[in-house]
């Protein structure tokens, strides 16, 4: 490896770690590279020089998130890092420069491109994939596992990860797919150490320490400590304000401000927030804070962005040194909030686990206010990978010596028992397995493409655990057939037996004395061939069962993607997506091709009502407002579908009361009950549908005021009431925007431009006031 050469083509500011130098000989040797690796510890000056050594070369680069706001962040290094090249940004909300020399997109994105345009890559010379490890997520795992396995072979794949237990199979796996080497870097070495400790009624107890072992007796110290102050009588105890007031002054006698406190709901962390009255900045800090706080807001929302609700407590929150961070939160908020605590100015800030993914915000201290949440499904301890994700932001490289992190039990949770903590903080991290699933919108993009299914399917990690449980199973074949054959039985003895079993048949049919008669007879038949000889042949009559229910095992596993495909090919066929040609070939139908565009809501539910729509369509001005409606219907919003407004009345019911004009509210109606019907049409579909997604009418109402009626954001919730955060809304009505897109290109498939002309006219109001694609990271 050349050192003048890396520093012609990046030049660092430190010297390289082991495991850099490892992956960056790997990557000059064309050679694809997988790091693990702790924050902090530099693994992201891979990726950068990946990056570098494509553009020396003439190439192009992309790298990849999992989240469009840390696309926006990494968007907004690169612009200063090479700041000689050209940097795009590819989300489903922002596009700028997309044939950029260096790309930053969203890992769904790069993977729909792969399918839909495999041009694109011709001339990229790398891809890096940021936090690998959300291979192992149960719902987006399958799109990391399809672009690893769909890029082509040429491109130097990059892939940083955390720490990942089975790393070693992903490295063979994307060696054999790719067919050159994977090399896998890793260091163990965390820069900031890390300090764990339990905090109760002012006292600490520290109880792990960088790799050391677990105190379980510091634990269970603490625990009796706070299972004693549960005894206390409700009058004598201390406020929850009193308690959490109590441990931030401790923090800052300590020291160890700036610290995330990390609680699992968006209330919670404005609840606790909210309890501090007192400021931990001084009258300059204030100013300053305050001031760049109101400059952006004005900058990005304008003045009626100063008049929202969630500004004005976000801002007497950062007043005091505090703030929040949640998904609630209006995106552009989010980042100016980001940016005053890059700037040193919050000391405490309540956050939710998104603001662990990925983005590089690092802190003196990280405080765990409950060590459960609930997953969707149930409440349940954190995973350790979790917990060490969250806590591994503690800790910033060149300015601390450790990283403190603290378990403090907030009232009312519960402390975890010292079995469930145990577990937490030193259990065993789930290994990768394959979230491949070959869906039917995947199969119409691959016969669209003239993709064999079994092409893509060969290249998952998925077919690798296949092949390798059909040789496991192999094994248990040879075994079987060893075990079967050592066991001596000879044919007269097995016809003996047949002969037997024959006869306790016809004895369990016949009359009650001709019955004992039969048993007298088998008794002595069996006398004759000996117990040892009858458990034999039993015996062997296991092993036969087990070896096919074996081989059974075997065709399942080898016939999956052919199966799959064909019953996935015949539902296509008979529901109009796909057709056979004279060679009895599939092809796309313009219901195939307007169904694989569609990736913001459920495709084959979007398709369907779109065709019975184009049938009656009438463009006029009550079906410009009946589609708004039905355009934020669309929108999977779990929270308007567990709410009513502020009266107790749904917001379809609010709806009517707000609208004057009868056509408009007998459309919405009509047009409801229509998606209702197919969508139970397609829920019978159990093989098109996992049931997940979910209508939400009430979001209709949103979309109509805002498009329709172009009420502001404050006259909206008065009209509506609830208690949608003004984060969702946003991210809600940029999503309807994308949806207008895509039905749009319905449109143009079905040549119906009067379709097309109304949605348009509804996507140009969306845009506007607190809706807005702007970024501080990509403005700046």
């Amino acid at each position: 490896m050349n050192p003048e050469y890396i520093e012609e083509v990046l030049s660092f500011p430190y010297k390289l770690d082991g495991f850099q130098i490892d992956a960056i000989d790997a990557i000059l040797k064309g050679h694809n590279v997988l790091t693990l690796s702790h924050t902090g510890s530099g693994k992201s000056s891979i990726g950068e020089f990946s990056i570098a050594n494509a553009i020396k070369n003439g190439k192009r680069a992309i790298y990849t998130t999992p989240i469009k706001a840390l696309s926006n962040q990494k968007y907004g290094d690169f612009q200063k890092k090479f700041s000689g090249s050209c940097v795009g940004i590819l989300t489903g909300d922002i596009k700028v420069n997309p044939d950029a020399q260096i790309l930053v997109a969203t890992q769904e994105i790069i993977c729909n491109l792969l399918y839909t345009n495999i041009e694109y890559f011709e001339d990229v010379g790398t891809l890096v994939i940021d936090e690998t490890h959300y291979l192992r997520d149960a719902n987006r795992g399958t799109v990391y596992e399809q672009t690893i396995a769909m890029i082509p072979k040429n491109i130097i794949l990059v892939m940083l990860s955390a720490t990942l237990p089975g790393a070693d199979n992903l490295s063979k796996w994307v060696e054999d797919i790719k067919e050159k080497p994977c090399v896998m870097t890793s260091t163990n070495v965390r820069p900031v150490p890390l300090v764990h400790q339990v905090y109760w009624n002012g006292e600490y107890k520290q109880v792990l320490e960088g790799d050391h072992n677990f105190d379980e007796h510091a634990y269970k110290s603490m625990f009796n400590i706070w299972k004693e102050s549960k005894t206390v009588r409700l009058k004598d105890k201390p406020s929850d304000t009193t308690t959490l007031i109590k441990f931030l002054d401790n923090l800052s006698e300590r020291e160890l401000f700036p610290a995330l406190f990390f609680q699992f709901s968006r209330k919670g962390c404005e609840r606790l927030a909210k309890m501090i009255q007192r400021s931990w900045l001084d009258g300059k800090e204030q100013t300053q804070c305050i001031n760049l706080f109101d400059f952006y807001v004005r900058k990005y929302l304008g003045e009626q962005g100063m008049q929202l609700s969630q500004v004005w407590m976000i801002r007497a929150m950062l007043s005091k040194g505090v703030a929040v961070h949640h998904s609630g939160l209006i995106p552009v908020l989010k980042e100016i909030i980001e940016s005053i605590f890059d700037k040193g100015w919050i000391r405490v800030m309540f956050v939710t686990e998104t603001f662990s993914v990925g983005i590089n915000m690092p802190t003196k201290c990280v405080v765990f206010s409950e060590l459960q949440k609930f997953d969707g499904k149930e409440q349940r301890c954190l995973l350790p990978a979790e917990y060490i994700q969250m806590a591994g932001r503690a800790g910033r490289r060149g300015k601390d010596i450790l990283g403190t992190v603290i378990y403090f039990p907030f009232p009312p949770k519960n402390m975890v028992t010292l079995s469930d903590f145990a577990n937490i903080i030193k259990g065993k991290h789930s290994t990768i397995s394959s979230k491949f699933i070959m869906d039917p919108v995947l199969l119409l993009k691959c016969i669209e493409t003239n993709r064999p299914p079994s092409e893509v399917f060969d290249s998952t990690l998925m077919s690798k655990e296949i092949e390798s449980s059909i040789k496991g199973i192999d094994y248990e074949i040879a075994e079987v057939v060893k075990q079967f054959d050592s066991i001596p039985v000879t044919k007269e003895q097995e016809e003996k037996y047949n002969e037997i079993k024959a006869k306790e048949v016809v004895m369990m049919k016949a009359k009650p004395k001709q019955r004992r008669k039969h048993q007298v007879v088998i008794k002595e038949m069996k006398n004759n061939l000996n117990e040892s000889v009858i458990s034999n042949i039993e015996l062997r009559k296991q092993k036969l069962a087990q070896y096919t229910k074996l081989k059974n095992n075997k065709l399942d596993a080898l016939n999956y993607i052919k199966e799959t495909c064909e019953w996935q090919e015949d539902v296509l066929q008979r529901l109009g997506y796909l057709n056979k040609d004279s060679e009895s070939k599939s092809y796309v139908t313009l219901m195939g091709r307007a169904c694989s565009g569609i990736n913001e809501s459920d495709a084959f539910l979007t398709v369907e009502y779109l065709m019975q729509l184009f049938e009656r369509f009438e463009a006029n001005d009550t079906m410009s407002a009946t589609m708004a409606f039905v355009l934020g219907t669309f929108i999977d919003e779990r929270e308007l579908n567990k709410e009513e407004s502020d009266d107790g009345q749904s917001f379809v019911e609010k709806f009517k009361t707000i609208v004057s004009n009868s056509y408009v509210i007998n459309n919405v109606e009509y047009e409801l009950n229509e998606l209702k019907n197919i969508y139970e049409k397609l829920a019978n579909e159990e093989r098109l549908r996992d049931g997940s997604m979910k209508l939400t009418p009430d979001f209709g109402a949103y979309v109509y005021l805002w498009t329709i009626k172009e009420l502001s954001y404050s006259q909206l919730v008065e009209k509506l009431g609830g208690t949608l955060y003004e984060g969702n809304f946003v991210k809600n009505m940029l999503k309807v925007h994308n949806i207008c897109e895509e039905w749009k290109n319905v449109a143009d498939i079905y040549q119906r431009p009067d379709f097309a002309g109304l949605i348009s006219n509804i996507q140009t109001k969306i845009i506007r006031d607190i809706v807005i694609c702007d970024s501080l990271y990509i403005q700046s």
